[in-house]
């Protein structure tokens, strides 16, 4: 640690301020370069403020300044001066002075060497280049200044006189002693957020953490029951006259592609040939003198055969047969030509115009078709080729190859979806679809491969547990005295399900259920009695119930004492005889 300092005072500096440098001075020696008209230490409780400060941290303070208007006070405070850093340190010499005497004082006062060893510069680590300035023989060895707290009077002083200024000195002392604001502010903050912090510790410890629980053993019985359930996915309230329920059924769907199978099916495609019928009626054909034929028409897909008997052409449209009149020779009308088009695609159905082409088909009117004379132009424009489309053995192929999901996992996912929704599943509706296969092309159409995609969809139910409740509740209500019993577990949380039958919609289920019952307490009316009173009151208002065979009441922390006032930190635990939860 530096065992010397040296600080420079500013004109505007104020004592608490210089106080302040010299706390927070790490060395043993400080000096303090006072500047002209230093108003600052014209006061002697400011001197006296400085010198204490000091004197309490053990550090020993010199001035340096030629001021000599204030080295009296200097001096009756006990501090030591030096006019430069490179002077001795020493203690202005007081005037003795009578009570009705004024003082003069001199201005350049005899100083009393403390450390005459060094200069007040060397002290404070500054050593005094080129200085001329002489230094008399050391006085003591260690160049550290020691200060007597208590100012002795100088030789020349008459003992009278220097008991009197040291009485009258001492008495200024005690009239001038300030008190420290600091330290004072600080302690009050300090006592303020102690007591702030006692105060929330009490709540903490004496509203907020205490609890009690309270343990009643009764005489406790089992009732069964056995319930057939409606789960309704369509039903929107709980029905227990009939036990249907609402139900939500919850669906997921999983699909599985197979690897791609080449087809091997063979399909002859291509256009077929088309053409035009030529149909007349032969002279006198069915005339009378003087009749009328009415418009006929030969309908659409009507069927013409070529001469040799084995090509088929059919109709494309509607052909009109006019209205006519029969006069003499008969006289037919002309009926349009019948667009055909080939049967079968390929090009054997292009043929050499030629007559003679047969139809066993009639016209609208009910006129055989051989009843007219048929001719055929040439048809033309049929082609044909062999392509490779689907068949039914290769979707039997690819569906082979689809591996099915585990049916484990999707009864696991559907209950932790019912459960998420707040629901309770009833896992035994669990249900897996037939699964859908969708071929990626049909049989028939042309492809080179396909693959197979099975769509398998998975179901589950799930209920309202307060549902679940009421319907158990309502069962036991009806084996007991409701005046003198009451459900203490209604068992609907461990309740087993048997299915029976499912539609599209519900599904019929059958319930076994185990609940508790023993004698009959109102356990939010008990809370409000019991809140605040001692453990012994509780157990003797409680133990007056019929039925109750036991109770326990517990505090903790350990220092509580009485059951809390706020019924939310209080807990009733209702217990069979043998202790265990009902």
């Amino acid at each position: 640690m530096n065992q010397k300092d040296v600080i420079y005072i500013d004109v505007e500096d104020e004592i608490t301020g210089i106080i302040d440098k010299l706390s927070t001075s790490k060395s043993k020696i400080v000096a303090f370069v006072l500047p002209k008209r230093a108003t600052v230490f014209q006061s002697v409780v400011n001197l006296k403020l400085l010198k204490k400060r000091a004197d309490s941290l053990k550090k020993k303070v010199v001035l340096v300044t030629s001021d000599s208007a204030i080295l009296p006070m200097i001096g009756i405070v006990g501090l030591h001066v030096a006019k430069t850093l490179q002077d001795q340190p020493y203690i202005p010499k007081t005037p003795v002075v009578d009570d009705n005497e004024s003082v003069d004082v001199e201005d350049e006062p005899e100083e009393t060497e403390i450390d005459n060893t060094k200069p007040i510069g060397e002290l404070a680590g500054l050593a005094a280049v080129g200085s001329t300035v002489s230094r008399p023989k050391p006085l003591v060895e260690d160049e550290s200044i020691e200060v007597d707290n208590t100012d002795k009077p100088e030789a020349d002083m008459v003992g009278s006189a220097a008991a009197k200024l040291a009485d009258k000195k001492a008495k200024k002392d005690k009239k001038l002693k300030v008190p420290n604001f600091n330290r004072f502010r600080n302690g009050l903050i300090i006592g303020v957020a102690v007591i702030l912090l006692l105060v929330a510790g009490y709540i903490y410890g004496f509203r907020v953490l205490p609890k009690a629980t309270i343990t009643i053993q009764t005489n406790t019985s089992n009732i069964n029951s056995d319930l057939s359930l409606t789960l309704s996915s369509t039903q929107t309230t709980l029905d227990p006259v009939n036990d249907i329920m609402p139900a939500k059924l919850q669906t997921i769907q999983k699909t599985e592609t197979s690897s791609t199978v080449p087809t091997t099916g063979q399909k002859a495609v291509g256009t077929s040939a088309k053409g035009v019928i030529t149909v007349t009626i032969p002279g006198n054909s069915g005339c009378t003198f003087g009749c009328t034929v009415p418009q006929d028409t030969i309908p659409a897909g009507t069927i013409f055969t070529d001469p040799s008997g084995n090509l088929n052409y059919v109709s494309n449209a509607d052909v009109n047969i006019p209205s006519y009149t029969c006069h003499g020779t008969c006289h037919v009308p002309t009926i349009p030509p019948v667009d055909v088009t080939a049967a079968v695609i390929g090009s054997d159905y292009n043929i050499a115009a030629e007559g003679n082409y047969t139809s066993g088909g009639s016209t609208d009117n009910g006129t055989p078709m051989s009843d007219f004379d048929m001719s055929g132009s040439a048809m033309t424009g049929g082609a044909s080729q062999n392509v490779q489309v689907v068949a039914q053995a290769d979707v039997n192929s690819a569906e082979s190859q689809l591996s099915t999901p585990s049916s484990n996992t999707q009864a696991q996912s559907l209950e932790g979806t019912l459960k998420q929704d707040g629901l309770t599943p009833i896992v035994t509706t669990f249900a897996t679809a037939t699964p859908t296969d969708t071929p990626s092309a049909a049989v028939g159409v042309e492809a080179n491969s396909i693959t197979v995609t099975a769509t398998y969809t998975y179901s589950m139910y799930g209920v309202e547990q307060s549902d679940l409740a009421t319907l158990v509740s309502n069962s036991v209500n009806q084996q007991i005295n409701p005046n003198s019993q009451s459900v203490l577990d209604n068992g609907a949380s461990s309740a087993n399900f048997t299915f029976q039958t499912a539609n599209a919609n519900s599904a019929e289920v059958t319930m076994q259920a185990v609940s508790v019952v023993g004698p009959k307490i109102d356990s939010a009316a008990l809370l409000k009695k019991v809140a605040g009173q001692k453990s012994g009151d509780i157990a003797s208002t409680i133990e007056q119930i019929p039925g109750v065979t036991n109770v326990t009441v517990k505090y903790s922390p350990f220092w509580v004492s009485s059951t809390p006032k706020n019924t939310s930190k209080i807990t009733i635990i209702i217990e069979k005889k043998d202790g265990s939860a009902p």
